[in-house]
């Protein structure tokens, strides 16, 4: 049962998501790669890292596809797209 917050960085997701489900989240730091959250930022210049991103991009599309519930989150205010 797959609930996917997205937004910029610093945008309060990571917040709203923890308020939400009483701080049981994948965060990325203890959790296995499968189980992250992925964000969406500022496209760097580097090829490299436009290259990663446009990966994470895809990732994320992937993820929201599976996921029952999307939440788009933008200066701490949590919008449900899906």
């Amino acid at each position: 049962m797959l609930k996917l917050f997205i937004g910029g960085n610093s945008q309060g997701h990571n917040d709203l998501a923890i308020k939400a489900y009483n701080g049981i989240i994948a965060d990325g730091k203890e959790d296995s790669i499968e189980s992250i959250e992925i964000g969406c930022g500022v496209v760097p210049m580097d090829k490299k890292q436009i290259l990663y991103r446009e990966a994470v991009g895809r990732s994320c599309c992937i993820l929201a596809e599976r996921a029952e519930r999307v939440t788009r989150v933008i200066c701490g205010i949590g919008v449900i797209i899906k």
